[in-house]
């Protein structure tokens, strides 16, 4: 697998040479990387423009998470789901997915090697709403008279801390991507979690894999940080890259 994006900062020299060759300069061992926004219609344009470009990157990152919400015409759907499964919004445009969006880059002409994905270390909590099957907000594919409330970045472990997962957990097959349903009463009281666990984790590991993918990002380490000090996302990555 390719770089982990990572953070760094460089003094840049006074003179005019491109950005590749100050970093280089400044520190040949510095890489340059781009993190893409995760909207599905501007990434197929955006495709275009880092086909045109990626000579210059050491890595182009997709931020294939918080690919939806309640907007207007939307529906729940997960926040990083690794397929769509041919489903599609009422009005006939595909369902977002990690592996659509790796689709309009490696379509536009990025080469694979240069592009990478985002794993989500983290889950979307949607809450209330009305006029779905069930209420409220319980599980993908609603749509709503009132929209929904969205909070996302929700750690990991808060996800596990807060909601019985036995209970209420869930895995989407056709997505790879787990979730929790929880129906009480009242709709406002309904709740529906897209989130990410070490089975989701490793599927789009192997995807990575199998496309020939350069890398991937995470956003972020540390939000599967459990009290006992174990971190099984980042584990599920480390087991991965033992294989």
């Amino acid at each position: 697998m390719g770089a982990f994006g990572a953070a760094v900062q460089c003094g840049f020299p006074t003179t005019r040479a491109p950005l590749r060759s100050a970093l280089k300069q400044d520190n040949p061992h510095s890489l340059l990387t781009a993190a893409t926004g995760p909207d599905p219609i501007q990434n197929r344009h955006l495709g275009q423009v880092f086909a045109g470009l990626q000579e210059h990157f050491d890595q182009i990152d997709l931020m294939t998470y918080v690919l939806s919400g309640p907007w207007p015409g939307w529906m729940t759907w997960h926040g990083s789901p690794l397929y769509s499964g041919g489903l599609h919004f009422t009005g006939g445009r595909e369902l977002p997915s990690i592996e659509s969006n790796a689709r309009n880059f490696l379509e536009a002409g990025v080469k694979p090697q240069k592009l990478g994905i985002g794993l989500a270390f983290h889950g979307d909590v949607w809450t209330g709403g009305t006029g779905t099957s069930t209420g409220g907000v319980t599980a993908p594919q609603q749509t709503w008279d009132i929209a929904p409330m969205l909070k996302n970045d929700v750690p990991y472990s808060e996800i596990l801390s807060r909601y019985d997962l036995p209970k209420h957990g869930h895995f989407d097959v056709v997505t790879q991507t787990p979730y929790l349903s929880i129906d009480q009463k009242g709709s406002a009281r309904d709740v529906f979690v897209s989130y990410n666990d070490p089975v989701g984790i490793t599927a789009r590991l192997h995807f990575l894999e199998d496309l020939g993918l350069g890398g991937c990002i995470i956003w972020h380490l540390g939000q599967d940080l459990m009290p006992s000090g174990q971190q099984p996302l980042a584990d599920a990555v480390a087991t991965f890259l033992k294989e």
